[in-house]
């Protein structure tokens, strides 16, 4: 048996790096809102862990670790492990520290600029490389946005949809927020702005799937955290 979790607050807490962190509210909602999202993709047999709206473990149903044979959750990060950990699961589920660090490297923007450099999109009719610069100063991340005539984002290494990515300005209030992430997560990704053509957050095509009235956080206007 499978044991599913929705973990919505999985990008905030790559960001944070810590099993000491609550999610933010929007997220906890959703987390419990949705608990039974995995089921539309489960196995038969297969069970969902809900967590509590609180974003603690006080009652969160434990299930049978005995008969739980793999935890899917939405994305492994410490404080989903650390959350395990504190209802009992044993070790044998959960991943070790030195994989949760390489999970994370890899869900970075600074992973993703590095591999969207070797893209060959020659034979990919519609398909634009991304302009984009990790940098690990403000004074680099003005240079690169001015280099893209300061039509550029700002985006963080870790963040949920909607949140941690801003549009450049050439101002003190923009570097004063660049330098904030440079100190908190290493730096920032820098991309040229393209024409936007379409929106589709999955938070529309999950209210959609489970109604909004299932979805707390986006009836009272909250952006989707993950």
């Amino acid at each position: 048996m499978t044991l599913h979790i929705f973990n919505p607050s999985h990008d905030e807490a790559l960001a944070a790096h810590t099993a000491h962190y609550c999610p933010s509210r929007p997220a906890r909602q959703l987390a419990h809102a949705l608990a039974e999202l995995p089921l539309q993709w489960a196995a038969e047999g297969d069970v969902c862990l809900r967590l509590p709206a609180s974003g603690g473990t006080e009652g969160a149903e434990v299930p049978d670790w005995t008969a739980v044979e793999r935890i899917e959750p939405w994305g492994w990060d410490r404080h989903i492990v650390g959350l395990l950990r504190r209802l009992g699961a044993p070790e044998r589920l959960l991943p070790s520290d030195e994989r949760l660090c390489a999970l994370r490297r890899m869900s970075s923007r600074e992973t993703g600029v590095r591999w969207a450099e070797g893209l060959r999109v020659d034979d990919l009719p519609g398909v634009v490389k991304p302009r984009a610069v990790f940098c690990t100063s403000t004074a680099a991340a003005v240079e690169a946005a001015r280099a893209m005539d300061g039509r550029a984002m700002v985006k963080l290494p870790w963040s949920c949809s909607g949140r941690g990515v801003w549009p450049f300005a050439d101002d003190a209030a923009c570097r004063r927020r660049i330098d904030k992430a440079v100190r908190l997560q290493g730096g920032v990704e820098v991309q040229a702005r393209c024409e936007g053509l379409l929106d589709a957050p999955p938070a529309t095509h999950l209210a959609r799937l489970c109604g909004e009235s299932r979805v707390p956080a986006l009836r009272n206007g909250a952006r989707n955290p993950h």
